[in-house]
């Protein structure tokens, strides 16, 4: 693969995470809730002990993005804030029953959506496309190593 090839793959990914990103915020629309909200809270509903921490790490969401978007969710009632019992300093992040509900509403609309995405691609050809990007990742993190 050739750098021009390489670059329109990184330019090609760059176009469907965008648009991926385009759909679901039109389909999130009904919901009253932003797709960078909705990644927020699946990911909350889905880590069993979501402090404030962990959810800016498996999110990759900086310190006062996350806080917006946390106030935001908390705002239209979806999560709640708790103190950590074990250790005060830290915040664990809830989702309330509304929020609990509209995961579940959201979730069948977003398969959907990836059902369609993934229509005449087969379960081996996506498997091989995972392993490339792990691939690629795994080259990106050597190098970041090597410069740090």
């Amino acid at each position: 693969m050739d750098q021009t090839s390489l670059a329109d793959l990184f330019s090609l990914t760059t176009e469907i995470r965008r648009k991926n990103a385009l759909i679901m915020s039109l389909k999130l629309k009904k919901f009253d809730i932003t797709h960078e909200q909705w990644f927020v809270l699946r990911t909350i509903t889905n880590t069993d002990f979501s402090t404030q921490k962990v959810i800016a790490d498996l999110t990759n969401k900086g310190k006062s993005t996350l806080t917006r978007i946390l106030d935001q969710l908390e705002q239209k009632n979806l999560i709640e804030r708790h103190v950590n019992d074990e250790d005060r300093r830290s915040i664990v992040l809830v989702e309330t029953n509304k929020g609990k509900t509209i995961v579940q509403q959201i979730l069948p609309v977003e398969e959907e959506i990836r059902t369609r995405i993934r229509n005449g691609i087969s379960e081996d050809e996506i498997i091989h496309l995972n392993n490339m990007f792990k691939k690629f990742l795994d080259n990106i993190e050597e190098i970041i190593r090597e410069e740090t």
